[in-house]
């Protein structure tokens, strides 16, 4: 029976990351999913609950609330996934990662699953306009290259979500792909994907246009 990797996906265009532990690739990689503020612990409780029906180990320590300080002194306070090393893992990352950079896996599908868990891990929605009348949508992907970002946008389309851009951000000295949408009716065709799948923590992020 071939295994539903939706979630996986989503957490891997994300933040979610595979480490190889070793020399050796083979059962030799691990799950490291990291962020910033403890309430994104429900998101990794439920990306440990589902990866474990896929055959995914963890230490019962995971996930966890860490805290810590930056250099200027300031405390922050973040949530860390950990898993053991798996064959499953090793054969994603030998799908994902290219001499040892993430990059995106030829034939990935998107479905309204996987983009709700890369939006509750790496996108954001905001009012904007007049009276914040409108709604812009942004889909992180700094980490991958342009060519693979037109590739998510045509995915995005096979999907519904047909006004889907992308913006070059200049970062330093370096420019970074990353996907917005801005249109009304595009806007609602995304929220009314994802919001089945979102999970209550994560409410927040569903925002309506106000206008058509």
């Amino acid at each position: 029976m071939k295994k539903d990797l939706s979630i996986l996906n989503g957490v891997l265009l994300g933040d979610g990351n595979l480490r190889l532990r070793g020399s050796s690739r083979l059962g030799k990689t691990e799950l490291y999913v990291r962020l910033s503020g403890a309430e994104h612990i429900d998101w990794l409780q439920a990306i440990k609950k589902d990866t474990e029906e896929l055959g995914v180990q963890y230490s019962s320590l995971y996930p966890k609330v860490y805290r810590g300080r930056y250099t200027n002194g300031k405390a922050y306070t973040g949530v860390l996934l950990v898993s053991r090393a798996t064959l499953l893992l090793s054969e994603q990352y030998n799908r994902w990662y290219c001499k040892g950079k993430k990059s995106l896996p030829l034939g990935l599908v998107l479905n309204p699953l996987t983009l709700a868990h890369w939006y509750m891990g790496d996108g954001s929605s905001s009012y904007i306009g007049p009276n914040g009348q409108s709604v812009l949508v942004s889909l992180c992907t700094e980490g991958f290259s342009k060519k693979e970002v037109e590739v998510l946008i045509r995915n995005l389309r096979d999907i519904g979500i047909t006004d889907a851009y992308l913006i070059q951000r200049t970062i330093g000295a370096k420019k970074y792909p990353r996907i917005y949408i801005g249109k009304s009716a595009a806007v609602r065709r995304f929220m009314n994907a994802v919001e089945p799948y979102l999970l209550p923590s994560y409410k927040y992020k569903i925002k309506i246009p106000k206008i058509v």
